[in-house]
């Protein structure tokens, strides 16, 4: 954190500032900011540096603000990439996609069709209702 603090100190030059007094500032921040993760701090840290007309070094209220931010900006980022939810098919759709299935299978056998071939047989585009399938295999 501390680290953070000094890069970000240089670019905001400060007269009359103590090392001591910087420790304790450092030590400040380092218990303000401490419920956010580094990356979000480093994240503040650089969206304080590049605001547009800042002019003096943040207090520890605005780099709560900026942390809000960042967080908001990581979540956001986050939600992007995560993967939906896998779609848990229950047994009642189970069961009814297999009748569905059956049902099918039936009229093409009705019809004359074979049924499915693992060879992977079916009706070629043109062929006229009722032919026989060709089979590949």
């Amino acid at each position: 954190m501390a680290e953070l603090i000094c890069r970000l100190a240089i670019h905001y030059p400060r007269t009359g500032t103590s090392t001591a007094e910087f420790a304790a500032l450092a030590e400040d921040w380092a218990e303000d900011l401490a419920e956010y993760p580094l990356p979000v701090v480093e994240r503040a840290v650089r969206l304080c540096r590049t605001e547009r007309g800042r002019k003096f070094f943040p207090t520890t209220g605005e780099m709560l603000d900026f942390c809000e931010q960042a967080q908001g900006e990581l979540r956001r980022h986050n939600a992007r990439l995560a993967l939906p939810e896998p779609d848990e098919m229950g047994e009642a759709e189970l069961a009814r996609n297999r009748q569905r299935c059956a049902e099918i299978l039936a009229r093409l056998r009705a019809a004359g069709h074979p049924g499915p071939s693992p060879c992977g047989g079916g009706f070629p585009e043109g062929a006229a209702k009722g032919a026989r399938p060709q089979r590949t295999c």
